[in-house]
């Protein structure tokens, strides 16, 4: 039976190391089973990796769960067995820094990202306590490297070409819907309020024809009450949570992708809507950066500024703390971007090809894997002679 990965589950207060001895790790029966170990079958050598994480997280932990999941399965593809977690070198985990937990005397190397111009506070002792940080972009590359002095290294995330083939999108027949689509979770930061001001707009401003033609589509996850997204003429709100297949299909029945976001730790839904054919309108900051195409896309002008979080203390008071930078984009600038694609849809989706050519080239999951296992074949290395020379 394959394995659960789970949290690793020891006897432990939040601010020890894992002891090897004390970890257990089981499967959906509850029997204790080992830990993924890798082979990397370019070297003579064999690369043990004890896989920390287990994501299956939906909405905000989405970037994770994607990224952990496809980054295990090419581990495998490079050569890939179980064992125990003592027999490992490499200690992997693919988490927020807060939960996580190095292995003394192993690797230890953590996956992680943040989406803001700076990272809290309180990371900074967690991600101190690996020996190697890898990370989805150069922006994150920067910002970590503020308050980290090892080895940070860089490897994109990507997407499956089978699940999200090239297919030229079409000006719907008079009878349909022209249809943009933003794809996200029900968090500020994913740009939903400055989507629903453009959609505001682009409804007082275009002429009623094609209002009636036009329709945005927003796919998120269940809305908290305090992150509503409010429901507009000629718009729909779908949070449910869908199989993968039905989920895939939203993108096929698009015309046009939006993502006004302030930060991304890499894009994902960007990623895969732009591999897909979608034109796509997006916050040229962060994450996006790193893959898209600015002349075959539709960029934003965006201004920084600063995003506040309610802090609650313990006794119920609140305080407005600033918790760093983000790209905010400008409203009416995306209403333009929709006004570009809409009115010359030609000329987008021959953008819109070229920028998927782009990502199916460079940027698929199997590039992100050859990416992967040459930094941790080549940083695994270094480690260990330098082990030896301190010995």
């Amino acid at each position: 039976m394959k394995p659960n990965l789970n949290r690793l589950v020891s006897k432990r207060n939040d601010h020890d190391f894992v002891d090897a001895s004390d970890t257990v790790l089981t499967n959906a029966n509850g029997d204790t089973v080992g830990v993924d170990t890798v082979t990397d079958v370019r070297t003579n050598g064999i690369m043990k990796i004890a896989w920390m994480s287990d994501w299956d997280a939906w909405g905000n932990g989405k970037g994770y769960t994607v990224h952990n999941n496809n980054m295990r399965e090419q581990a495998v593809k490079h050569g890939a067995e179980l064992s125990s977690i003592e027999d490992c070198e490499i200690a992997l985990d693919v988490v927020i820094p807060p939960t996580y937990r190095p292995v003394p005397g192993k690797f230890n190397v953590l996956f992680t990202m943040y989406e803001m111009d700076q990272i809290p506070p309180n990371w900074i002792p967690y991600i101190q306590r690996a020996d190697m940080l890898i990370v989805p972009c150069q922006h994150n590359k920067h910002i970590f490297a503020q308050h980290f002095d090892g080895p940070i290294e860089v490897c994109q995330e990507g997407f499956n070409p089978k699940d999200f083939p090239y297919v030229k999108r079409e000006t719907p027949a008079a009878d349909k819907h022209f249809n943009f689509l933003w794809v996200g979770a029900s968090n500020p930061r994913k740009g939903y309020e400055f989507l629903c001001g453009a959609w505001d707009l682009w409804l007082n401003t275009q002429p009623q024809d094609v209002i009636n033609k036009t329709r945005l589509i927003m796919k998120t996850t269940k809305a908290k009450e305090d992150e509503s997204i409010k429901s507009m003429f000629n718009s729909i709100i779908d949070n449910r949570k869908l199989p993968f297949e039905e989920l895939k299909a939203i993108y096929y029945a698009a015309h046009a992708f939006v993502l006004p976001s302030l930060g991304e730790g890499w894009g994902l839904t960007l990623h895969e809507a732009q591999a897909s054919g979608l034109p796509c309108i997006y916050t040229p900051w962060s994450g996006p950066v790193d893959f898209m195409l600015p002349k075959s896309s539709y960029p934003l002008k965006f201004k920084i500024g600063g995003m506040a979080a309610i802090r609650i203390g313990t006794d119920g008071s609140r305080e407005r703390q600033h918790i760093g930078n983000v790209a905010k984009p400008d409203v009416f600038h995306i209403v333009k971007r929709m006004e570009q694609v809409y009115y010359d849809y030609e000329r987008a989706t021959a953008k819109a090809k070229k920028a998927a050519a782009h990502l199916h080239e460079h940027f698929t999951w199997d590039d992100s894997g050859d990416v992967f296992m040459e930094i941790l074949t080549r940083r695994y290395a270094e480690w260990k002679s330098k082990q030896k020379r301190s010995a």
